[in-house]
């Protein structure tokens, strides 16, 4: 019986990113799953139960944040790296720090 691999969802608009990424946590013997929106990351989410999400913070339909907050709401547990190819991080960083803080 073959071994069960570790799901990672990858989350990001840009199709070359999530390639790259696939390809790479694929040959690491990872089963990789993607999304370019948050509505198809929330799906992918609810049907796959990934244990492990890369999850960009700008997305064409709203926010890899506003994600994050509902995935970790379905699963605590789940571990999300957040990625970004904005090159102002500070802003992105105080952006995360707000919208994961508030009351």
């Amino acid at each position: 019986m073959p071994e069960k691999r570790e799901k990672v969802l990858i989350v990001d608009d840009d199709r070359f990113i999530r390639m790259v990424l696939g390809e790479a946590l694929s040959s690491w013997g990872y089963e990789t799953f993607e999304a370019s929106t948050v509505a198809e990351a929330l799906q992918q989410f609810s049907i796959e139960d990934p244990p492990f999400v890369l999850l960009d913070i700008d997305l064409p339909d709203g926010s890899g944040i506003d994600v994050l907050n509902d995935i970790k709401e379905q699963d605590a547990e789940t571990i999300a790296v957040m990625i970004t190819g904005n090159v102002d991080v500070g802003n992105t960083v105080t952006r995360l720090h707000r919208k994961t803080h508030t009351p």
